[in-house]
């Protein structure tokens, strides 16, 4: 199944982000697409919010971004969509400490689903299309945002939703 999507980006690298950000270089954003990666969270950011990723050129720029909500071990999600708009939420489910957890925020026009290893923890619906088709740059804990206590591994960008059964086969 996954030979056949064709990925923007790929970094099976552990990267650990408790640092400044780091930027992977541009990939072109797409209405549709899905982030997938490996994400281990160490520990709580104090009273801030801790930078994940962010595909951007800008804070308000997202497409998408994801931090650690501030002093608990949840992820927020956010992204763009067209008009100014935005689809955001909050991972249901509190992350283990220490424990890797597969993420994928699969985009298609009009929906942002967010997963933890296989299962939907948050979805929105717009009625405006994801914004798209233009060059952004791809960070790992971006400069807005002070950088999460975790670390994430095995990153992969398409321009394409990923289907349910895709997510699960990134897990075998």
């Amino acid at each position: 199944l996954l030979r056949s999507v064709p990925m923007a980006l790929a970094s099976r690298a552990l990267t650990k982000l408790d640092r400044s950000s780091i930027s992977l270089g541009k990939v072109w954003t797409a209405r549709s697409y899905t982030v997938a990666f490996w994400f281990k969270l160490n520990a709580a950011t104090s009273g801030h919010w801790g930078s994940v990723l962010h595909i951007g050129d800008s804070n308000a720029d997202r497409n998408p971004g994801v931090w650690t909500v501030p002093s608990k071990m949840k992820l927020y999600f956010e992204t763009a969509f067209e008009r100014g708009t935005s689809a955001a939420c909050y991972g249901r489910e509190d992350l283990v400490k220490g424990k890797w957890t597969h993420v994928a925020i699969v985009v298609d026009r009009h929906t942002m689903r967010v997963y933890y290893n296989s299962e939907v923890v948050c979805q929105v619906k717009k009625e405006t299309l994801a914004a798209g088709r233009q060059h952004k740059t791809f960070y790992y804990a971006d400069r807005w945002s002070g950088p999460s206590h975790g670390a994430i591994e095995g990153m992969q960008y398409s321009h394409s939703a990923w289907t349910p059964d895709m997510i699960a086969q990134l897990r075998q």
